[in-house]
């Protein structure tokens, strides 16, 4: 009896030994990402022709105007930066933004919810205001094959100069992205 006991403790032992090491990620928490920061100029610049793509790293890291390419070959860009302050009937009213374009391109097999996007700034809110145009990410899917591209805003001061968007595709099924994080510099 003593002998099953010990038998079992050593089963569990093992067993959670091999889900930690398979938790484990192959580069102990480091990762190789490209670091930039080329500064872009409001209120506008063209979109970069260099693409970053998905490389097994926690996030995607590119510059402000550089393509962002995930594994199923889903592409997002940022583009248009303009300065703009949002009226009294804007969520937020009366603040400081910086506006700019989103393209998403699908080249993947599956349609892609738009609405569960994320989108974040680091500088602060995303700006909403309806007779801006501004009302976040679109209500609908992204089929497969086809483009779609949207103008936002987050709340950017006056006196802001660095600007970081982080955007994370998501879905309703099992499939999940990395988050890809564009920053760079604003004039």
């Amino acid at each position: 009896m003593k002998i099953n006991k010990i038998a079992a403790a050593s089963a569990v032992a093992a067993t959670l030994m091999l889900g930690l090491v398979g938790c484990n990620d192959e580069d102990g928490g480091k990762s190789d990402s490209k670091k930039s920061s080329k500064p872009v100029h409001a209120p506008s610049e063209s979109p970069s022709e260099e693409t970053v793509t998905d490389e097994d790293s926690q996030v995607i890291e590119a510059d402000l105007t550089e393509k962002v390419e995930w594994k199923n070959g889903l592409k997002a860009q940022l583009s248009d930066f303009k300065r703009g302050k949002t009226g009294e009937y804007s969520y937020p009213e009366n603040a400081s933004y910086i506006r700019f374009k989103v393209t998403m391109t699908n080249d993947d097999k599956a349609p892609l919810d738009l609405s569960m996007t994320s989108l974040d700034c680091s500088t602060g809110e995303e700006v909403y205001d309806s007779e801006l145009g501004l009302s976040g990410s679109p209500d609908t899917h992204l089929l497969a094959g086809k483009t779609k591209t949207w103008e936002t805003a987050c709340m950017f001061d006056a006196e802001d100069k660095e600007l970081q968007v982080e955007i994370t595709p998501g879905t309703m099924d099992e499939t999940w992205y990395r988050t890809a994080i564009f920053s760079g510099s604003i004039k």
